[in-house]
């Protein structure tokens, strides 16, 4: 055997070229199969660039997303890229607000384009391994963040195939460099230059010959390499599995080859748990092999070992099982689960058990778990497990498979769910029949799952939640003293009314059967049958009871921290104290409701809170302030389209397409939004729509189509007297009023009260415009006819168009018109829509 030691590393000039154009790119691709050098090459060249590098092995990475998001945040703490209390309350972004949420940030803290200084460091996020991930979440995250295309902020993914990610839409964009399997091959200069660098001299010809046989596999090559050095001769046809066994695992000792196998299953290890495993009069010679072995490496800073893929794969794949038997893997795949679960990785220890053939551990630890989402992170294991788990478990186990039906039901198919509730149903009332404790036990965690999955119906809500205090008067063990009743909506009844001529009934009837739901659900709830009256004296007008009982709402689901339903309450109250005038108190409130979901963990809270606050800013005619999620861009599938509040938010998305003055584009919204909403028959959404595509008739049509529209809102409004949701468009919906009021089209003292209430709201939103440090103080002037007529002036209208639209004589427009130059003190129409545009 030659004693020569290969500790040379190919430095490559074409791929560092390649490489280099990294900071020029905010997202880097690398692909290919495992053991072309992907990983080598990209550290070979981040460690010689003056950069910030966070760089994550996905491979080292177990669990669930939330586990790449942990690890994210600690690098991205110890680099400063964010502030450490913000990362503290920073949930993984699991959704388009969220995600919005976080590149703000970045914005913020990054730097923007214009507040990018030459001095800065670029900050490069390396994911190795990114193919393991498997989460179409992450995936969009890249998206977005590719998208914002950040100033000094750069990507790398590393990869064995190409990511989920939208590269066609970022070549065209130039926002992606990509690197493929053939620009990371060893042509035969690379093989013989590598040869050289470890003191071996081989001929042109030969390189020729390995390059040929290997297809520039480096993997393979160092192999072929390190045979020639132990044995003075070279066979580049053997299959790296045996050049592997050869160079790597054949001369080990027994313990040694099954501590390697071992290490394989974890993928990483940490040094002082190794020393757990095996005896420790051997850890020294397996420290030695270690150290010695190529595809292995150590790192310092966790003070762990990791396994390159491809040796990993020829321990687990060829060895584990052959060498020792079909127990011992399934002994060590035990061990590593429970290892998994001692550090938190859920996802890896199911997946770990799995392979244990350890289903009663699995079923354990899914009637302990409490987060349900956990178990849509390990979807296809579970499906494949309960699919061939024996009867008999499903009988000591009923729990974990009601929650494994929850799961679905929540997060994947509803339709799929509620079809398996029904079977599991019939299955324990035939094998339960006799035994009422267990019946009840799991009869009740079924019912409680179908209230779930009957929230637009409140009866049969109301129904299963009986049934399921019945059967468990101690409450659900599913249920959770944080699940969110309210969806994510800031509005809870919108859900709930969609019965014309019924609203009124639902409000103060559903008040004893709203009390049992929190004694199921551990508190869950607490304060929602005030909340359902309060919002139905908000909508009706009654802002003096509305107030009252959201107050009661308020304190009730303080005392059990029911943050969902303090939203709601305090969303209320903000809307009243604008029909009140009181701004700076509308103001407060949404900064109260901030405050309340600062440290909240679910981010459909966070969702409701932004909501709430979108709703306001629009009423006060303040698009800029409207959270960027909840601007309307494309028209979202029907297939997500309830999955923020259920809808609710695109009510403020169509607020803030008017708001923009593009009523072509807002009338195209709301023949999307009728359909939405008839689906599910609500009512309170369904009036905001129709207002809001007669705002957009009037200004593409003219009256006589925005009068149709706005008839359907009122027919729908009038069954429950219903004021506030039509009252709030204010100064925009005014003319249609005027209009039907003067024509005498619908109930004379009914749109007489939504009238007064109008002009009233559009008072408030007049002086929050004026207010606000948009405008010209001058604007403050001017009465609310003067500034109708100034917006229609603002968007082109000549007097005799304005003299039609506001239902008044011509003369009254010239004489208006002339008011509002003399407050403002310009002379013509150019200087006063100058002033207004300017303001705006």
């Amino acid at each position: 055997m030659r004693n020569v030691e290969l500790n040379k590393v190919l430095y490559r000039r074409d791929i560092e070229n390649k490489l280099s154009d990294i900071l020029n790119y905010p997202l880097t691709v690398i692909t290919a199969p495992m053991g072309y050098g992907k990983t080598t090459a990209a550290k070979m060249f981040l460690a010689d660039i003056d950069a910030r590098v966070i760089f994550l092995s996905a491979n080292s990475i177990v669990g669930s997303e939330e586990a790449f998001w942990s690890a994210l945040k600690d690098q991205l703490a110890q680099m400063e890229v964010l502030p450490k209390s913000l990362l503290s309350v920073l949930r993984f972004p699991s959704d388009e607000p969220s995600l919005i949420r976080l590149i703000n940030l970045m914005q913020t803290y990054v730097g923007s384009a214009s507040r990018v200084k030459d001095d800065i460091k670029p900050i490069i996020i390396v994911v190795d391994d990114y193919h393991l991930l498997h989460s179409p979440q992450i995936d969009a995250g890249v998206n977005a963040i590719t998208r914002a295309n950040l100033p000094n902020f750069h990507m790398v993914l590393i990869s064995r195939i190409l990511p989920k990610v939208d590269l066609l839409e970022f070549k065209i964009k130039r926002f992606v460099k990509q690197i493929s399997q053939d620009d990371l091959l060893f042509t035969p200069n690379d093989i013989k230059q590598l040869f050289s660098s470890n003191s071996i001299n081989i001929e042109q010809g030969t390189a020729d010959y390995i390059f040929e046989k290997t297809g520039g596999w480096i993997s393979a090559i160092y192999l072929v390499m390190l045979e020639y050095v132990h044995t003075g001769g070279m066979n580049p046809e053997k299959h790296i599995n045996e050049l592997m066994n050869s160079a790597f695992y054949k001369n080990y000792t027994e313990e040694i080859k099954e501590t390697l196998c071992f290490m394989a299953i974890l993928g990483h290890v940490k040094r002082e748990k190794l020393r757990e495993f095996i005896h420790h009069k051997t850890f020294g010679e397996l420290s030695e092999a270690l150290s010695n072995n190529a595809f292995i490496t150590y790192e310092d800073i966790s003070a762990s070992y990791h396994l390159h893929d491809v040796y990993a794969e020829f321990l687990v794949e060829n060895k584990l099982i052959a060498d020792f038997g079909n127990e011992k893997a399934k002994y060590y795949y035990n061990k590593a689960g429970e290892l998994f679960y001692e550090q938190g990785s859920f996802t890896a220890a199911i997946g770990a058990f799995f392979k244990a053939s350890e289903y009663e551990r699995i079923l354990t630890l899914i009637e302990e778990c409490k987060a349900i989402k956990l178990l849509f992170d390990c979807a296809l294991i579970l499906d494949t497990l309960f699919e061939r788990l024996p009867e008999e478990l499903k009988l000591r186990f009923p729990i974990a498979y009601a929650k494994y039906i929850f799961s679905i039901v929540m997060y994947r198919d509803s339709a799929w769910g509620i079809r398996l509730l029904n079977e599991a149903e019939d299955f324990y009332l035939e094998k339960f029949g006799a035994d009422e404790a267990k019946l009840n036990a799991i009869l009740g965690e079924i019912y409680f799952i179908k209230i779930q999955t009957s929230f637009n119906n409140l009866e049969k809500m109301f129904e299963y939640c009986r049934m399921a205090l019945a059967c468990l008067p101690g409450g659900s063990k599913l249920a959770t003293n944080i699940a969110n009743i309210t969806y994510g909506s800031p509005h809870f009844t919108h859900l709930f009314h969609i019965t014309p001529g019924k609203y009124k009934k639902l409000a103060y009837e559903s008040t004893k059967d709203l009390l049992l739901y929190p004694l199921l659900a551990g508190g869950t709830g607490t304060g929602d049958e005030h909340l359902f009256i309060a919002e139905y004296c908000l909508e009706t007008g009654d802002f003096r009871q509305a107030e009252i009982e959201a107050h009661k709402a308020v304190y009730k689901a303080q005392s059990r921290n029911q943050v969902p339903i303090i939203i709601c309450a305090k969303f209320t109250l903000a809307r009243i104290a604008l029909f009140q005038g009181n701004l700076e108190k509308a103001q407060q409130i949404l900064e109260e409701i901030s405050s309340d979901v600062e440290n909240c963990e679910d981010p459909l809270c966070l969702n409701a809170a932004e909501q709430a606050q979108g709703y306001i800013y629009a009423c006060l005619n303040l698009p800029e302030k409207i959270p960027l999620w909840l601007h309307a861009g494309e028209l979202p599938s029907g297939r997500i389209a309830y999955k923020h509040g259920f809808g609710f938010n695109y009510l403020i998305s169509g607020k803030h397409i008017y708001l923009s003055g593009d009523y072509l584009k807002l009338e195209a919204f709301c023949d999307y939004l009728k359909g939405l909403y008839s689906r599910f028959n609500n009512q309170l959404c369904l009036i905001h729509t129709y207002t809001l595509d007669a705002i957009s008739k009037l200004k593409n049509y003219g009256m006589t189509e925005a009068i149709d529209s706005f008839l359907k809102a009122l027919d729908i409004a009038y069954a429950d007297n219903i004021l506030a949701p039509i009252a709030e468009y204010g100064i925009h919906v005014l003319p249609i009023i005027n209009a039907v009021q003067k024509e005498e089209l619908f109930d004379t003292s009914y749109i007489k009260n939504l009238g007064k209430l109008c002009k009233r709201y559009a008072t408030t939103a007049n002086a929050a415009l004026c207010g606000s440090e948009r405008t010209h103080g001058l604007l403050g002037s001017l009465s609310l006819r003067e500034m109708e007529v100034l917006k229609l002036l603002a968007e082109g209208k000549t007097n005799p168009e304005i003299a039609k639209l506001l239902y008044v004589a011509e003369v009254t427009v010239k004489k208006t018109v002339a008011n509002i130059y003399r407050k403002l003190g310009v002379s013509n129409r150019n200087e006063v829509i100058k002033l207004f545009q300017g303001s705006v």
